[in-house]
């Protein structure tokens, strides 16, 4: 497992609403198929059986998803922002802002994150191992 991956799972861990199955969540498999697909509503129709709207991609569109398939879908999860990197950082490290497109991140020590203003992600595969070592994950 690359140090992005556990440095994803374990902030989803840390993070419940980011996999809450609601407006943007990725879901997969749909209908047997190994793609992913995006919710788009979520509701509850006149038996109260949960229902999902997702927008698979392909030329199907919109599929829903009535509770006895949402089961069999797992659930990949919110996209990651900045602020979910941060809000996990938060009491562990010293947040410095620097001119352009990077947020710099410092622990005390000498784990320095640099973190992509344009993406919300750690700018390169050192600084997910940074945030790895500063979370002890």
């Amino acid at each position: 497992m690359t140090e992005q991956l556990k440095a994803e799972a374990w902030l989803r861990s840390q993070r419940p609403a980011l996999l809450e199955l609601s407006f943007g969540c990725a879901v997969t498999p749909i209908n047997g198929k190994g793609s992913i697909a995006v919710v788009t509503k979520v509701y509850e129709n006149d038996t109260f059986d949960a229902q999902i709207e997702v927008e698979t991609g392909e030329a199907e569109g919109l599929v829903t998803l009535k509770a006895a398939k949402i089961k069999n879908c797992t659930i990949i999860g919110h996209p990651i922002q900045l602020n979910d990197w941060l809000a996990v950082l938060e009491g562990k490290v010293r947040l410095d802002y620097t001119i352009g497109d990077i947020i710099t991140v410092y622990d005390g020590k000498d784990n320095v994150i640099d973190f992509d203003l344009m993406t919300g992600q750690p700018n390169s595969p050192e600084d997910y191992k940074r945030f790895n070592d500063i979370t002890s994950v």
